[in-house]
This record gives structure tokens, C-alpha cells and sequence, in this order.
């Protein structure tokens, strides 16, 4: 795994706790629904932060 990979998936488990993440141990093969999933935390943080 690409080190630069490695550290933002460190900084999302930081950030998002109890967000499972397992699903993107490899970039490449990250099933689109873990993509969805993680995209909606995401936003959902973003949006508790401005709100």
C-alpha cells in the first residue's frame, strides 16, 4: 500500500472513529458502496462542523 494512501486512511480512522474502513485496505478494489458510505460520513461531518 502506497504510503501516502496508508497515512489519509490513518487520518479518517482518526477523524471518523466508528466509520469501518476495512473496505478500502486496497485503493484499488474498494467496493463502490464503501465508497458511498464513506463519502456520506464525510459530508455528514463536514456538515455537523458548519452547522
Amino acid at each position: 500500500m502506497d504510503g501516502d494512501y496508508d497515512m489519509a486512511l490513518g487520518e479518517l480512522h482518526r477523524h471518523l472513529p466508528d466509520l469501518d474502513i476495512g473496505g478500502f485496505a486496497n485503493r484499488d478494489t474498494a467496493p463502490p458502496k464503501t465508497q458511498k458510505t464513506l463519502a456520506s460520513a464525510v459530508f455528514c461531518r463536514i456538515a455537523q462542523n458548519i452547522g
